[in-house]
């Protein structure tokens, strides 16, 4: 999984799922070469630090970060960080093997609003 030059990073969701899965059996190893950068996205930066930390030239980037419940018995997460809150664009899509297999995982987009004086600002 290194960077190669002229190679692009362009994986299909399932695929994505099962580099998760490899992360979390510990049989991937996560590098500064490695398309995939583990990052505290929802920690005391701002989301254009992390991504200037690891900046490429590519339109979309992929993070493995921790995630916070709110509460120890809540089901809902806390999305925020230094200057603002990762808002849900989208609901859940189902991602399937091969398209029309087994649910192997879910997808969410999210936009990040700065806050300034209480109201948000995207």
């Amino acid at each position: 999984m290194s960077k190669q030059m002229g190679i692009r990073f362009h994986p299909t969701d399932t695929e994505l799922i099962n580099y998760l899965k490899r992360f979390f059996k510990g049989e991937l190893c996560l590098n500064k070469q490695s398309p995939i950068q583990f990052a505290d996205i929802y920690g005391d930066q701002p989301p254009w630090e992390i991504f200037e930390a690891n900046s490429c030239k590519e339109k979309f980037r992929y993070f493995i970060t921790p995630l916070r419940k709110r509460k120890m018995k809540d089901k809902r997460f806390c999305r925020t960080c230094a200057k603002g809150t990762w808002k849900g664009q989208t609901a859940e899509d189902l991602i399937r093997r091969n398209g029309m297999g087994p649910v192997v995982g879910f997808k969410r987009n999210f936009r990040f609003e700065t806050s300034v004086c209480g109201q948000n600002k995207t």
